[in-house]
């Protein structure tokens, strides 16, 4: 009876639900069907000798952390800082300064004026120099990636084309990830 009424809720479930519920089946299907033989005792031996040498080369790691970064200087909101000295501003550029314990990032932002698009230059800058030099940073919106670069040796990275918006980057290294959340990516 309760498998009966299962398969009728199924039937007007999300197509979502019902892609998990065929994915499901397959799999217990293979499981079924197919068996994975074990590795050799031969090749369990190579690899426990090779993560032996490789773990007493390797340095011990740190602890993983993932920081939130404050807004420290907006060109917006202190003009005269940026070397603005005129009340008529011409918006086409606007610097953004994030801090963390473990990183400092810029963002400059750039109006491309045809595309009415925004082009993002930016870089971090690692509080500690023995820090990793690249990064992955991902854009995203409302917790879903956009697009991913990697910054390169001098922690540079750029967006080309971003509609001007509000969004979220998250910078991953190997120990850490620093968050800029709400970056207002508008000029």
């Amino acid at each position: 009876m309760e498998a009966q009424e299962l398969e009728a809720q199924l039937e007007t479930a999300d197509n979502e639900t019902q892609s998990l519920v065929k994915w499901l089946k397959e799999f217990q299907h293979l499981s079924q069907n197919y068996r994975l033989d074990l590795p050799s005792d031969d090749l369990d031996e190579k690899l426990y000798n090779i993560f032996t040498r490789q773990s007493k080369t390797k340095q011990p790691s740190r602890f993983f952390q993932r920081l939130v970064a404050t807004l420290t200087f907006d060109s917006y909101q202190q003009l005269a800082v940026a070397g603005v000295r005129t009340a008529s501003v011409q918006k086409s550029e606007r610097q953004l300064v994030y801090s963390a314990d473990l990183a400092d990032i810029t963002l400059d932002l750039q109006w491309v004026a045809p595309e009415k698009q925004i082009r993002l230059h930016g870089q971090v800058f690692p509080a500690d120099e023995t820090d990793e030099a690249a990064y992955t940073v991902d854009l995203q919106k409302e917790n879903k990636s956009l697009a991913m670069v990697q910054t390169d040796v001098l922690g540079k990275f750029v967006f080309p084309t971003l509609a001007p918006d509000t969004y979220d980057l998250i910078f991953s290294g190997d120990q850490f990830e620093v968050a800029l959340t709400d970056v207002d990516m508008r000029i």
